[in-house]
């Protein structure tokens, strides 16, 4: 019956060739196409929604991210767009482009229109939307054809590589790749932090097994709200409204655990974290008792139908707006209280086609395809010596977050006030191997959403900056892939240094540097991995809120500093390992003076 469907599709539809086919118009599925369009390669973008930019533009307006060094490549020009936007509309000094920080906050109508001016500037990107993917056609680990349902009518597209970039992995699984749904045990790669869990304050509680299943992190709405009278809305009650649901509130309150309604700090039911315009994005506290996420009710979405998945998105979009309209309405609720709520509404000028509300669920964790690397919480955890990660000479991407589990499940006994598979653990900045993007087998395929990686490993990859700079790097193999008939990591590297993205974390050298391709070429081979005698371990100095910091000690390049001997010594023992050519000694030179001499592939 397949084989006749799939005939029938190519009989039917229309057929088009393109050089490289990307699915999902995420952030790293917009990065893919621009990355392989610079190239001269004719891209077919694939959405199945409406919506352009995923979560990006879709709610999830407060970036996660640590620091700025890290926000390299394709992402550091979203960034610098967005930051001029706030510049030339509303002046240097404005409250707008304070709030912006750098460009990385932005309203998601902002996020919006500069992707889209993004996708234009290269004529060879065809972007279809409303597009659901029906079927892949594979031999032998080689895709050769999607068949698509569009507004057009059915059609099949050919091309010579294809790139998943969806949160759901949805074009990897219809081609036949194997992936992973849930949690591995602690026993299968020895980490502290995987499967059955209790965590908080940085403790493991008694009653963590360990034992490995397939529940995976919750979703949410991450809902931008305004406090601007004249561009707010009121909340609708749901048709689907039980006010029983958020009771515990009441309770939280009582106790003096809730204080506000939406909060900055963590006594609030709701996180209130700030956006240009009065607008702020809401999101969940691990601390409260209520949120906008439904801890177990997600357990089937990565492999359910679309109408099933539709299901869960309304469940999750009725309850959100549910606690929304309690908070502001509810008569249990002091006046004060509900006055503070009410302050919020919805956007005017955010989401029209989806009555303002954003039209994105959270997907944080849905399938996983493991690959030529699979990435674990062993690779973002800090070495003693070095007090840096692992070193991965095939980095294509660099990330600084924490490994971040929403938890799986309610909170309930033996612990009612912790929520089972929460984890946040601080990272030091990490490396992301070229491997992460090849599933096992694939020979025409790159993923750059749903990862190779153990559920903890994934937990602190699933951010949209390192999705984004996972979709250049797709982006760029494919085009090597197309041009050389294989990809090269290191010429894979170079072609990420040259379009300004980072593989290799180094705080004080900017990719505008003549260095800085040498600076990340050799960071990869070790250079910047050196002993940190008697230092203390990383801590973070907050920068802007609560979760943006400088960048942490001891990850600078230092390139004014001389070279010692020492060094001199160790960087020639790597360069030779290499085998690249050792530069004769100059003495009192410099770090930098030293870099500047070398002769790199």
């Amino acid at each position: 019956m397949r084989l006749l469907v799939s005939l029938l599709l190519v009989t039917i539809g229309s057929a088009a060739d393109f050089d490289i086919i990307v699915f999902g118009s995420t952030p790293a599925g917009i990065a893919a196409a621009l990355n392989a369009g610079r190239h001269g390669h004719s891209v077919l973008l694939l959405e199945e929604t409406s919506h352009v930019g995923g979560m990006l533009s879709g709610g999830l307006s407060y970036t996660d991210f640590r620091s700025l060094e890290s926000l390299q490549g394709t992402f550091r020009d979203y960034t610098e767009r967005v930051e001029a936007h706030y510049l030339a509309r509303y002046g240097p000094n404005s409250p707008q482009l304070q709030a912006s920080f750098f460009g990385t906050l932005a309203e998601p109508h902002v996020s919006s229109a500069v992707l889209a001016e993004m996708l234009t500037q290269f004529p060879k990107i065809t972007l279809s939307t409303r597009t659901v993917l029906l079927s892949a056609e594979t031999t032998a680990g080689v895709i050769t054809h999607v068949h698509v349902r569009s507004p057009q009518g059915l059609q099949a597209h050919r091309a010579r590589a294809f790139i998943d970039a969806s949160y759901e992995g949805d074009l990897a699984a219809a081609a036949g790749f194997s992936y992973r749904i849930g949690r591995e045990s602690s026993l299968e790669f020895g980490e502290r932090f995987a499967g059955h869990i209790y965590f908080k304050d940085g403790k493991i509680f008694d009653g963590s097994t360990g034992r490995g299943d397939r529940k995976i992190q919750c979703y949410n709405f991450r809902v931008t709200m305004s406090e601007d009278p004249a561009n707010s809305l009121p909340v609708p009650r749901p048709y689907s409204y039980q006010p029983d649901r958020y009771l515990a509130i009441l309770e939280a309150i009582r106790q003096g655990q809730i204080r506000h309604p939406m909060a900055e700090s963590k006594d609030g039911v709701l996180r209130l974290q700030r956006l240009p315009n009065q607008k702020a994005d809401m999101n969940d506290v691990n601390t409260s008792p209520v949120g906008f996420g439904l801890p177990g009710q997600n357990w089937d979405y990565p492999d359910a139908s679309r109408v099933t998945r539709a299901t869960i998105f309304e469940q999750h979009r009725d309850y959100a707006l549910g606690l929304l309209y309690f908070l502001q309405n509810d008569p249990r609720l002091s006046d004060p209280f509900r006055a503070e709520a009410r302050r919020w509404g919805l956007p005017k000028d955010e989401f029209p086609a989806s009555g303002h509300f954003p039209p994105s669920l959270y997907v944080r964790e849905a399938r996983r395809f493991p690959g030529l690397y699979l990435f674990t919480e062993h690779d973002v955890v800090a070495d003693p010596v070095t007090q840096r990660s692992r070193l991965q000479p095939n980095s294509i991407a660099v990330g600084d977050y924490v490994i971040n589990s929403h938890g799986v499940d309610q909170a309930r006994a033996p612990y009612p006030d912790i929520r089972e598979g929460y984890v946040v653990f601080g990272t030091v900045p990490y490396q992301i191997p070229y491997g992460v993007i090849v599933p096992t087998g694939a020979k025409n395929l790159f993923v750059a959403g749903a990862l190779s990686a153990s559920h903890i490993g994934f937990s602190a990859l699933r951010m949209e900056p390192i999705w984004t700079a996972l979709g250049q790097a797709a982006g760029l193999a494919s085009h090597l892939l197309l041009k050389d008939g294989s990809v090269s990591v290191p010429a894979l590297q170079k072609q990420l240094h040259q379009h300004g993205a980072m593989t290799f974390y180094i705080s004080d050298v900017p990719r505008t540097s003549p260095l800085w391709s040498t600076v990340q070429t050799v960071g990869n081979l070790g250079f910047f991995h050196e002993p940190v005698p008697d230092a203390p371990m990383l801590t973070r100095r907050l920068r802007f809120g609560l979760q943006y910091s400088f960048a942490p000690a001891h990850h600078a390049a230092r390139l004014t500093d001389v070279l010692t001997p020492e060094t001199a010594s160790r960087w020639n023992q790597l360069l030779i390992r290499a085998r690249l050519l050792v530069p004769p000694p100059v003495p009192r030179e410099t770090r930098g003076e030293f870099l500047n001499r070398l002769t790199l592939r």
